[in-house]
C-alpha cells in the first residue's frame, strides 16, 4: 500500500540526495528542477516523484528529458511494484533532441538496463508506444502502477519495474538510473564525482550487445536504421547485402 510505504522508506530524499552527490547541485543550486506529488490518500492521477532539466517551471507541462518514479497503490502492500523512467516532458524536445539522436545514447541505457527493462526502439519517437504494452503485459504491472503511467506511454524511453518493499533493491535500481542521467547531461564536476558515478554504470552491466539481433529488431520495428562511420568502413557494402 502507498502509504505504509512512502512514510515508512525514505526514497523521495535519496533520490534527491543521490542526484545531488552526482553534481546535481553546484555551489548551493541545483542543476535540475525536482516535482514530486506524493501526498496521501494516493492522487487520483497517479503519485511521481523526479527531477525535469534545468530552467523549466516547478509545476505544469514541461520539455525535454526527465528521470520520473511512478508508485503503485495496491491493496496488499507486497503486491506493489514501482516504475523509474527516463522520459519526455509532454511538450516534447526542446534542447534535448541532440542527446537522444545520438545512436550511443539507446545503446547505453540497453547495455546498462536489467534484461527485464523497457527500452523503445527508437528515442526519438514520442508519437507511438513502441513496445511499452507489451513491457506492461509481460511485467504484469499493478493496476494502480498502469493507471498512473499509461497517459505517459508514448513519452518513455527507458524503464524499469522493482519492488519498493525491497528498499535496497528500489534504492540499487534508482541509483543506477540517476547515474546513467548524471552522465548523459553531464553532471559530475570533479573527479570523485565522475568516478563515483562510473562505478555505479559499470556495475552489472552486460558484457555485450547482439548486434545482429539488435539490428533486426530495430527494422522490424521501425523499418530502418541510420549507419555511422568513417569513409571506408563497409557501410555501403552492409547495405547492398
Amino acid at each position: 500500500m502507498y502509504s505504509q510505504i512512502i512514510n515508512d522508506f525514505d526514497y523521495v530524499e535519496y533520490f534527491k540526495n543521490t542526484i545531488d552527490s552526482f553534481g546535481g547541485i553546484s555551489r548551493g543550486n541545483p542543476k535540475y528542477v525536482f516535482r514530486k506529488n506524493v501526498n496521501n490518500p494516493f492522487p487520483d492521477s497517479g503519485a511521481y516523484f523526479g527531477c525535469i532539466s534545468e530552467g523549466e517551471e516547478n509545476t505544469g507541462a514541461y520539455s525535454d528529458l526527465s528521470i520520473v518514479v511512478f508508485p503503485s497503490n495496491e491493496a496488499v502492500k507486497n503486491d506493489d511494484r514501482w516504475i523509474i523512467a527516463l522520459g519526455v516532458g509532454s511538450l516534447g524536445f526542446k534542447n534535448d533532441y541532440h542527446l537522444v539522436s545520438l545512436p550511443g545514447t539507446r545503446r547505453f541505457f540497453m547495455n546498462c538496463l536489467s534484461h527485464d527493462s523497457f527500452i523503445k526502439n527508437d528515442f526519438m519517437d514520442i508519437e507511438t508506444q513502441d513496445g511499452f504494452t507489451s513491457f506492461c503485459q509481460r511485467q504484469l504491472i499493478p493496476e494502480t502502477l498502469y493507471n498512473a503511467v499509461k497517459n505517459y506511454s508514448k513519452l518513455l524511453l527507458a524503464c524499469t519495474m522493482f519492488d519498493p518493499n525491497n528498499k535496497n533493491e528500489g534504492k540499487k535500481v534508482i541509483k543506477k538510473f540517476l547515474a546513467l542521467y548524471a552522465n548523459i547531461r553531464r553532471l559530475p564536476t570533479n573527479q570523485k564525482q565522475r568516478d563515483e558515478v562510473r562505478t555505479i554504470i559499470q556495475a552489472e552491466r552486460k558484457a555485450s550487445v547482439d548486434e545482429e539481433n539488435e539490428i533486426k529488431t530495430l527494422l522490424a520495428a521501425r523499418k530502418y536504421i541510420v549507419l555511422q562511420g568513417a569513409p571506408g568502413t563497409g557501410k555501403l557494402e552492409w547495405q547492398k547485402e
